[in-house]
């Protein structure tokens, strides 16, 4: 997945089921002889299959039931991938405009956007530089993850934000896409 004239442009991945286009082999529990059942008799309570009755051998594989072995490029991309993006694939604002502005409980326990942090003010004394890195890592990492989704409107408008806004408050910021209306 990349970003081409502001869009989002899915590619293919390798197969997920798979590694290399081999799964380990299925057999049998060594305890339970497939059977799942503990060593009292107790109904799936074998401790070393957890109840199942099989157990999987990494040492002996056999070729993915899902690509046949041709696993590269194998399924297409959606927009809930996951994009590592630099920091000049996308412009960046930090937004203070609001001032004493709480964070609403989805932006304390649940995230808005694309994360939101809880720095208890930390950010009220950082230049927006400063914040931007802070926010992103980009000093240690030098790029960011984060799925597609959240940088476009829906699922079928594959157009990206026109920046990534840092909206700041009193105890913590929420980092969030801006589409500015045409």
């Amino acid at each position: 997945m990349k970003i081409k004239n502001n869009h989002l442009i899915l590619e293919r991945k390798n197969c997920t089921n798979c590694r290399f286009g081999t799964v380990p082999t299925k057999i049998n529990c060594a305890k339970c002889n497939g059977t799942g059942n503990g060593p009292r008799g107790g109904k799936r309570s074998c401790r070393k299959c957890y109840g199942s009755g099989y157990e999987w051998d990494q040492n002996n594989r056999q070729t993915c039931d899902i690509c046949n072995g041709d696993y590269e490029n194998f399924l297409p991309e959606t927009p809930f991938n996951h994009i590592r993006l630099n920091k000049d694939d996308i412009r960046i604002k930090v937004i203070r405009d609001y001032a004493y502005r709480q964070m609403s409980f989805t932006e304390q326990y649940i995230g808005a956007g694309l994360f939101s942090c809880t720095d208890y003010g930390r950010h009220q004394n950082q230049t927006d530089d400063e914040l931007i890195e802070s926010a992103f890592h980009f000093e240690e990492k030098g790029e960011f993850s984060t799925q597609g989704i959240k940088l476009i409107r829906d699922k079928n408008d594959l157009r990206i934000c026109d920046y990534i806004g840092i909206v700041t408050a009193d105890n913590g910021y929420s980092v969030i896409p801006i589409f500015e209306e045409d």
